[in-house]
């Protein structure tokens, strides 16, 4: 029963441990394209795990094509977010100015915390 469905067995220690020593690694298209859309650690962490793993990696063509044809909306796509961000930023900012909604906050934590905001914005 279990070779008919193999899929619903986790596998044994050394099936596992001998994939990740000789599988091929097929990525698909947003794999890549994440690489615009993740943080900076992110995407470093993933470029170490390729490099690692560069002569068992495979791009297809259909994967490099789907690449090219979206990565100009992809790095487009980002500019909103960063707008959106700088734009909440100045809010919060702004709401934390107005000391009478905020009584409870200390004084230090209110310059900390404005100082903050001003130099991400």
């Amino acid at each position: 029963m279990k070779d008919l469905f193999q899929g619903y067995y986790a596998p044994k220690v050394e099936v596992i441990q001998k994939l990740w020593e000789n599988a091929l690694f097929v990525f698909d298209t947003n794999v890549l394209l994440n690489f615009y859309r993740y943080s900076e650690e992110t995407t470093e962490s993933l470029f170490q795990l390729f490099e690692k793993l560069k002569n068992r990696i495979f791009i297809p063509y259909q994967v490099a094509y789907e690449y090219h044809k979206n990565i100009v909306n992809v790095i487009a796509q980002q500019i909103p977010k960063y707008e959106e961000t700088v734009i909440a930023l100045n809010k919060a900012k702004s709401l934390l100015e107005t000391k009478k909604n905020h009584p409870f906050l200390s004084k230090l934590f209110m310059k900390r915390l404005l100082s903050f905001l001003k130099n991400l914005t």
